[in-house]
């Protein structure tokens, strides 16, 4: 930062002093052009001009070394008016540089500055006239020709102004030093320059926070006065600045105005300036749509900028020109690329020539032509070698395309590589993630309402419209790629803070939902894209179902694919997973791998198009409002879902009458109570086993009812009043709670006793999400080992009785025949008895179909698309199972609500997941009387009716491995929660649909005891 003593203010005449001079030498043989147009200035001094040049040129360090030496310098040119230039040109460096912070401390400097000497136009000397300036008329920009019919204008490099006391009577007469006035030259066009560039950088840096800004107010405010000469032709330049700083306010038709009067000065003459309000006029064009007229301002912007040497609005005039031919579908290359790019390499820009060659590269990519795009690459890396390009945005957005050109040619390994450079880049240097962290940093500090906040979170932190893939994909990503927990949080409170209860259950969901985003590759980008182009039609929003149209006829390569590959699944969803005959196993074999294939080709093509243009609706999970879910709860049906916002913890429940929020007292103390009945329930170590004294015990009942009451008291909620079903969504260390087990009175009832209890992973997925379930005609059962001490013979008996109990029901042998991906897309329903052990450093890194089988969930994600709507995991482990000691990179619950989001995210609508294992002969009742009664009641009911019914049977410690042996004649039964409370039963709340005369399920089959 400069400092500026108000009190010493100094002019100096236009000197060619013998070091200006020198520079001046120095400047015409190393920098050309700089020299031609600058030789001659001497306010601010030649090095300021240099290190400009330098920053165009991509050499940033030696820029930034150069500006430090020119605020540095104390000489007659070292004025106050200089230092606005100064300052706002190192914002411009360190914006370039994607150093947002400091770039936007220093455009608040320039600004500051501006709003301290905002009168200084009125001291000004300027010319009474403006001549035509021939020598301009005859240069001629490379890349097209002006149609305006305006003339150009030709302004002096600098102008006089008056410094010091015009009128010195009051000091003769009552003493005190005499200061006369003095002139002194300026460049005046350079600092208007200087103040417009920090205007309209810091409107783009902060976004929608600049109007909540009070440098905003204050620069409006300054200038409202029209701080110029009345009636001058230099009203053109303050008609520009008033235009910048109501697009910071937000008013948007004003601006207009006001950019739309400063093009022209004297109702005739173009100036120096009038490239930057053709440019925003530009801007503004392109986001309302009108394409036509954007493109011809931002090509007339160039033109008017090349005239008057402002080399920074060319590039931004060119770079915005080719986004807006891209999202106009105009199709071809956009001209001026090449041509431009040829003229920066003359002048030695190499950052233009750099950034132009990038965009001429990326329109190739768009053209499906990734070979020209890798040439216009080559040039572009050659032309940023020995440069600090690489390292900045313009470095990670050439990765990006690089990635883009690799993909289309199938080179997926460089491309990845390309790609993770690029993001790894974009993360750092995203404007929309600083505007979000100014916004939530604003809030913090108390410098907006919380009525404000939530206004501001809730436009930043939505989900990417059609109109932020279609402008900048790679910007785009930025937030995607993100959690924003803190932000989210902060939102959360905000709407807590104004009572808007139903605000805060949405914001509650929508930072779980964009944590899962957060977790998958790109974000969630390929996921969306999966839903939009594979999901059933009938579960896609009408958005997303046009968007399947305009994307299957923008690829038609894809729709070819995907038609091959829905006649394959249809060929073998009519066969047995495991048929019989030699042959017929041999085509389906066959079928499954070229299944396979065709899903790999097709996930090549889909990481191809999620880096381009293709708008994409984020369809999974969606984003219900409160107000929407409300509705689609039945009577006797409530959500109860806790949000951790650390450190705090809140629950919300709601129904379609009520709705209740609470702060729970202390969540340690929730943390040490689950802890303490996971101990009671056995889950001291896994693999650990319970003696006869504790399953008879009841002390569990008093760890169960401590948590009960903590998370219960002071809340005024009873949620077992009135509640038939209630529906859980969990956050945090609450996923390894068994709420089925709470006991909330003196009796020692369970919440399982008097209600159904199913999990959701968010709010949105607790009600049933497009179209019916259907009619599960296959079921597929994967033989291994629920619990270590089981074995083969074991799964085997587990699978007769399943299959007695299942019509149609088919063991899947290991190894297997096909990807496990095939196994959940061809089978309705999938049982797995075997372990399924997580990893502790990805979420997604288990295979959903058992231990050592290969492929994992993440693989069961990508195409082809669907998984079983039934899927049953008895044997999945989480830190539940040693009481959570066990340790994790994972932040606790994440095993338990990524694979939730995972499985639905695939298709699936009811999954049984267990916390801990059991093994042995309670869990294969329990898994075979829940898919018993599922095709006759909702999955909570059936899954209540087979608790209980497992409930009531004795236990034989010789056929379940969590007991020790013992043999009393009285046996106890299966009542302790160790035996059916791990369970949860995640499920959207499908109500099945009975054919006619489909009787309901008889007595459960008598018990075979497994040895």
């Amino acid at each position: 930062m400069i400092a500026v003593d108000s009190t010493s203010q100094t002019l100096a005449p236009r000197t060619l002093a013998s070091w200006a001079g020198c520079l001046a030498i120095v400047l015409a043989l190393v920098f050309p052009s700089a020299a031609r147009a600058q030789t001659g200035r001497s306010a601010p001094p030649l090095s300021y001009y240099v290190s400009s040049y330098n920053i165009y040129a991509g050499e940033y360090k030696d820029a930034l070394k150069g500006f430090r030496s020119t605020s540095r310098i104390k000489s007659p040119q070292s004025l106050w008016i200089d230092s606005i230039c100064i300052e706002a040109m190192i914002g411009e460096l360190y914006y370039q540089m994607g150093e947002y912070r400091l770039a936007l401390e220093h455009y608040d400097a320039a600004l500051d500055l501006f709003v301290s000497y905002s009168d200084w136009m009125i001291r000004v000397q300027f010319p009474p006239v403006i001549p035509l300036d021939t020598s301009l008329a005859r240069k001629v920009p490379p890349w097209g020709v002006s149609s305006r019919n305006s003339a150009l204008g030709k302004f002096p490099e600098t102008m006089l102004i008056s410094q010091g006391r015009v009128n010195n009577n009051a000091i003769i007469e009552y003493g005190g030093v005499v200061q006369p006035a003095m002139l002194y030259p300026i460049a005046v066009q350079e600092i208007v320059r200087c103040t417009a560039l920090a205007l309209r950088r810091r409107a783009e840096l902060l976004g929608p926070v600049a109007i909540h800004s009070r440098m905003t107010d204050k620069v409006l405010a300054a200038l409202a006065r029209r701080p110029g000469p009345p009636n001058h032709w230099s009203g053109a330049w303050l008609d520009l600045q008033l235009g910048l700083a109501h697009l910071s306010s937000g008013e948007v038709a004003q601006a207009e105005s006001y950019l739309k009067a400063s093009l022209v000065v004297g109702g005739q003459f173009d100036h120096p300036l009038t490239c930057v309000a053709l440019l925003e006029l530009g801007k503004l064009a392109m986001r309302s749509g009108d394409f036509a007229a954007a493109a011809n301002y931002f090509a007339e912007a160039s033109y008017s900028a090349y005239y008057y040497d402002d080399a920074g609005v060319v590039e931004e005039a060119l770079s915005y020109g080719q986004r807006n031919h891209l999202m106009s579908g105009a199709g071809g290359m956009y001209a001026p690329l090449v041509t431009a790019a040829a003229w920066a390499n003359q002048e030695d820009l190499r950052q233009i020539q750099t950034r132009m060659l990038i965009l001429a590269a990326e329109n190739q990519a768009e053209l499906g032509q990734p070979q020209l795009a890798e040439a216009f690459l080559r040039d572009a890396r050659t032309a940023a070698a020995r440069t600090d390009i690489s390292g900045g945005p313009l470095g990670g957005r050439m990765s990006y395309v690089t990635a883009l050109a690799q993909l289309q040619q199938g080179q997926t390994n460089p491309a990845a590589t390309a790609l993770q450079a690029a993001l790894a880049s974009k993360r750092t240097s995203s404007v929309r993630l600083f505007q979000l962290a100014l916004a939530d940093d604003l809030f913090l500090k108390g410098g907006i309402t919380s009525r404000v906040a939530i206004e501001l979170y809730e436009q930043m932190l939505s989900d990417p419209l059609a109109a932020h893939w279609a402008e900048d994909p790679y910007e785009t990503f930025g937030m995607l790629l993100t959690p924003h927990r803190s932000a989210y949080d902060h939102w959360f409170m905000a709407a807590l803070d104004r009572q808007e209860y139903e605000t805060a259950l949405w914001i509650s969901d929508l930072a779980k939902r964009r944590r899962f985003f957060g977790s998958l590759p790109l974000g969630g980008r390929l996921l969306s894209l999966r839903w939009i182009l594979e999901a059933p039609e009938q579960r896609l929003p009408q958005t997303a179902a046009l968007q399947r149209q305009a994307l299957l006829v923008r690829y038609p390569s894809y729709a070819h694919l995907a038609q091959q590959s829905a006649a394959i699944a249809a060929e073998l969803a009519g066969q047995p997973l495991e048929p019989d005959a030699a042959d017929v196993r041999r085509q389906q074999i066959q079928g499954w791998n070229q299944l396979a294939k065709l899903g790999s080709s097709r996930e090549t093509m889909l990481r191809e198009m999620s880096l381009r243009r293709a708008p994409s609706e984020m369809v999974f999970p969606p984003a219900t409002r409160t107000e929407q879910l409300r509705e689609q709860l039945a009577d006797g049906q409530a959500v109860l879902a806790f949000h951790v916002a650390s450190p705090r913890l809140f629950a919300l429940m709601v129904s379609n009458r009520d709705l209740a929020v609470w702060e729970v007292a202390s969540p340690v103390a929730v943390r040490d109570a689950i802890v303490n009945l996971l101990t009671e329930l056995g889950n001291r170590e896994s693999s650990g086993q319970l003696e006869l004294e504790d399953v008879t015990s009841d002390n569990w009942k008093v760890a169960s009812r401590q948590v009960f009451d903590v998370l219960f008291t002071g809340s005024d909620v009873d949620p077992t009043r009135g509640i038939e079903e209630l529906i859980v969504v969990p956050d945090n260390f609450l996923w390894y709670l068994p709420f089925e087990a709470l006991v909330h009175n003196d009796v020692g009832e369970t919440l399982i006793a008097q209600m159904r209890v199913r999990y959701a992973p968010t709010a949105s997925l607790s009600v049933p999400v497009g179209g019916g379930v259907g009619e599960v005609k296959s079921t597929g059962v994967v033989l291994g080992e629920l619990y270590p001490r089981d074995d083969g013979a074991i799964a085997q008996l587990a699978f007769e009785r399943i299959r007695g109990a299942v019509p149609g029901a088919r063991a899947i042998p290991t190894p297997l025949s096909a990807p496990v991906g095939l196994y959940g897309l061809l089978s309705d329903r999938l049982i797995v008895l075997d372990t399924i052990e997580t990893s502790t450093s990805d979420a997604y890194g288990f295979s959903p179909i058992g231990q050592s089988r290969g492929d994992s969930l993440q693989q069961w994600m990508s195409l082809p698309w669907g998984s079983p709507r039934q899927l049953l995991l008895p044997g999945f482990i989480t830190a539940a199972e040693s009481g959570l000691r066990s340790r994790s990179n994972l932040t606790p619950g994440d095993e338990l609500f990524f694979a939730a989001c995972g499985m639905m995210a695939t298709g699936t609508r009811t999954a049984l997941v267990s916390r801990w294992r059991v093994g042995g002969r309670s869990s294969i009742d329990l898994v075979q009387e829940f898919v018993q009664e599922l095709p006759f009641a909702p999955a909570s009911e059936a899954w209540q009716r087979s608790v209980q019914l497992s409930s009531e049977r004795p236990l034989d410690s010789q056929s379940e491995p969590r007991l020790a042996r013992f043999d009393v004649p009285d046996p106890p039964t299966a009542a302790h929660p160790l035996f059916w409370s791990g369970y949860m039963l995640i499920d959207m709340g499908d109500v099945p649909q009975q054919q006619d005369g489909q009787a309901a399920p008889a007595d459960p089959q008598p018990i075979i005891r497994l040895n």
